[in-house]
């Protein structure tokens, strides 16, 4: 965008001559809001004064160092605005002349009319153009500018596109062989399977041919190396025997290394499961042993109730008694001590009342029993 500098005269064509006292002494150019200087009432820029009062340089006129600054020369201004100029963008080809005042509002970018004024790419690409080039810039040559894929409707920025090119399944390609065949991207893997131009290796690569050769050619290769062919294929059929014996011995070798480890592993734990029956076997040994040690009485072991009722001495007994208690016994040699009472009902009642007591025992201190007994006299 051509702008005008705020620190120097105008530099511009000017049409209407131009009186020499509207020229800046410092600058030398039409000067830009002439200002009047106190020292000797001279006209200058007013950028160009107060640069020289700020940096106490001498008067450029009249080399007074006492320099200073009355005011702008309001008279001078006007006219100067009235002088007729051409566009500055001349060299660039306008055409436009007009007064001096005018000439931001016709390089205006909004509402001028100067075409020839550079401008920013509005989809933000950064480039400059001239605003008489906007359209074509924007149509045609803008990396920004809205495209699509004619090859398969992908749309997006110029440059997106151009980037899908690289990946599109339908975009035509030629075949790197040049058999002068184009295809879609899709298609093109599956013609150089099957290009005449394509390099391909012998089919006998696998017993050791090295010939490689475009396909057009295989069938010529074939039928002129029959006997270099058989040769090879016998000297690989010995190799590849060789080699599938000692991948087999390779295998059974593995299969035996398997079947050692694995019987070594049972055996290993065989011998656990022997050690854990040792040791619970010496525990029970232990238990007899304390046992005996206990002078334990085995005569005194799982007690047998002698009760047989019928109804007639069931009668004669609920008529004499109310009650009768089994001897004191254990469940078991070492076991829980207990005893039962059966309470004869009621005359004639076919009922009967059975209750077990659970007894302090001589073990009680070496059994897993929920309650530990306090010692209490026999149940009568």
């Amino acid at each position: 965008m051509a702008t005008i500098s705020k620190t120097i005269g105008y530099e511009y064509d000017f049409l209407d001559e131009v009186p020499e006292d509207y020229y800046c002494k410092q600058c030398k150019h039409v000067a830009r809001e002439p200002t009047i200087s106190s020292c000797c009432t001279e006209i200058f820029c007013k950028m160009c004064l107060e640069e020289a009062i700020k940096e106490e340089n001498p008067c450029p006129s009249c080399e007074s160092k006492d320099i200073g600054l009355l005011g702008p020369h309001k008279k001078f201004n006007t006219r100067i605005g009235s002088l007729k100029i051409c566009c500055s963008l001349k060299s660039h080809g306008c055409k436009w002349t007009g007064q001096l005042q005018h000439l931001d509002a016709h390089l205006d970018l909004t509402t001028g009319d100067c075409v020839y004024v550079d401008m920013d790419c509005p989809k933000g690409c950064e480039q400059r153009i001239q605003k008489r080039n906007l359209d074509t810039h924007l149509a045609n040559e803008c990396p920004n500018r809205d495209y699509m894929c004619q090859h398969c409707s992908f749309r997006a920025t110029f440059c997106e596109v151009s980037q899908h090119f690289k990946v599109c399944r339908y975009y035509p390609l030629v075949c790197p062989n040049r058999c002068g065949a184009t295809f879609e991207r899709d298609d093109l893997q599956d013609h150089i399977k099957m290009c005449s131009r394509e390099n391909v290796q012998c089919e006998f690569s696998y017993a050791g041919c090295e010939a490689e050769f475009i396909r057009d050619k295989q069938m010529e290769h074939m039928e002129q190396n029959i006997q270099k062919h058989l040769a090879l294929m016998a000297a690989a059929t010995l190799r590849i025997s060789q080699e599938q014996q000692q991948t087999f011995e390779q295998m059974l070798q593995k299969q035996q290394q398997a079947l050692d480890q694995k019987f070594q592993q049972q055996l290993q734990e065989k011998d656990e499961q022997i050690k854990t029956l040792e040791a619970h076997l010496q525990e029970q040994e232990r238990k007899i042993a304390q046992l005996q040690a206990a002078n334990f009485d085995i005569s005194r072991g799982v007690g047998i109730l002698p009760y047989a009722f019928t109804v007639l001495n069931y009668q004669q007994r609920s008529e004499s008694i109310s009650y009768v208690n089994s001897p004191e016994m254990y469940t078991h040699p070492g076991g829980y001590k207990f005893m039962v009472s059966i309470y004869l009902c009621a005359h004639m009642s076919p009922l009967l009342g059975v209750f077990v007591y659970s007894l302090s025992g001589d073990h009680d201190d070496k059994l897993d029993f929920p309650t530990k007994f306090e010692e209490s006299s026999t149940v009568k």
